[in-house]
C-alpha cells in the first residue's frame, strides 16, 4: 500500500536524518523557486530487497560457473539469464506474429496461442530478498553436480560463509 500527496513544505513536520539533510534542502530550494514551496510526499511499507552481497554472490557464482567450462551455456548472459528465469521469472514476454511483427505482453495468457515468444527475465533489482537466495542456491547447487571445483568457486563460497 502506498500513499502520496502534495503540500507546503512548511507544513511537514518530521525529524531528518542527517544522511538526508542535504538532498532535502537541496529539493526544498527547487521547490520554493519553481513550485511556490510545495512537494509531494510518498509513503509506502519497505520493500524487502537484496543485499549488495548477494548481488556480488551471484554474478561471480555465475561467472566462475561458465568460465570453469562446466556449463552448457553459449555465453555468461544466457547462463544469467536462465537463472534469473529460473528463479525470479519473466518481467515481460516479446512474441512475433506471423508476419515477423515483434509485440510484447506483461501475461503469457496475452500471447496469441501458437505464437513464438521469448521471456525477459526480472532485473535483479526487482528480485526479493527471497528470489536473490534461491537463485544463488540454484547456481551453488547446479555448480557442484556439474563438478566446478575452482579455487576461485571454493573462495566465493568462503566469502559467503563469513
Amino acid at each position: 500500500m502506498a500513499i502520496s500527496f502534495t503540500i507546503d513544505r512548511h507544513d511537514l513536520s518530521f525529524p531528518i536524518s542527517d544522511k538526508y539533510k542535504h538532498q532535502i534542502d537541496n529539493l526544498y530550494e527547487r521547490a520554493d523557486k519553481k513550485n511556490g514551496g510545495y512537494v509531494t510526499v510518498a509513503l509506502s511499507l519497505p520493500r524487502r530487497c537484496g543485499t549488495d552481497e548477494q548481488n556480488r554472490a551471484f554474478h561471480a557464482l555465475i561467472n566462475e560457473f561458465f568460465l570453469s567450462g562446466y556449463s552448457s551455456f553459449d555465453s555468461v548472459f544466457e547462463m544469467r539469464n536462465y537463472y534469473k528465469l529460473l528463479s525470479g521469472g519473466a518481467d515481460y514476454y516479446i512474441w512475433f506474429d506471423d508476419k515477423g511483427g515483434r509485440h510484447s505482453a506483461e501475461l503469457i495468457e496475452h500471447i496469441p496461442k501458437g505464437a513464438l515468444y521469448v521471456e525477459v527475465p526480472k532485473s535483479w533489482t526487482k528480485f526479493t530478498r527471497e528470489q536473490r537466495a534461491n537463485a544463488i542456491d540454484l547456481v551453488m547447487k547446479e555448480g557442484f553436480n556439474a563438478g566446478v571445483n575452482t579455487q576461485h568457486w571454493d573462495e566465493i563460497i568462503q566469502g559467503m560463509e563469513k
